[in-house]
């Protein structure tokens, strides 16, 4: 009877240890998956970001020639005639140095705006009060941190 009260017990303690270990190992993979579902997410991010880089580049050079264009002379006329009906006729338009004779053709009072890059006007109201951006420059980036808020991204 002793013999078969020890067996019981030897039985129930390898029992508890096998149970020990089999929650020991449950957590480790667990965890482990954890770590690889973490890692994975990131790399799938930073694939991501740079697909998205390398989109807004590309989009970026092809604004640059699209302001080399004759069609970009058009465009001008149109952000011009928008920010004089936004601002008044007699607003202060700014423009990159490159296109300064594009826009005093559109234009009387036409200044220099060494920080547009790509192309368009900035304009002013007379009293500088009011403003208004038609840049190329700033439509990328608005479309840059919009296309930035969406969380998904389809890779087919």
């Amino acid at each position: 009877a002793t013999e078969k009260v020890r067996a019981e017990l030897a039985e129930r303690e390898a029992l508890g240890e096998i149970a020990a270990q089999k929650s020991r190992l449950s957590a480790r993979i667990s965890k482990e998956l954890s770590r690889v579902d973490a890692e994975t997410k990131r790399a799938v991010l930073a694939h991501r970001k740079e697909l998205i880089e390398q989109f807004f580049e590309q989009t970026r050079q092809d604004l640059c020639a699209f302001a080399q264009s004759a069609e970009y002379d058009a465009w001008l006329a149109r952000a011009v005639k928008r920010a004089f009906a936004e601002l008044g006729e007699d607003a202060v338009i700014y423009a990159a140095p490159r296109d300064i004779e594009r826009v005093k053709a559109l234009a009387a009072n036409v200044l220099a705006d060494g920080s547009v890059m790509i192309g368009g006007i900035r304009a002013q109201n007379a009293a500088g009060t009011l403003s208004g951006d038609y840049t190329l420059d700033s439509a990328l980036e608005e479309e840059k941190q919009a296309f930035s808020q969406q969380s998904q991204l389809r890779l087919d």
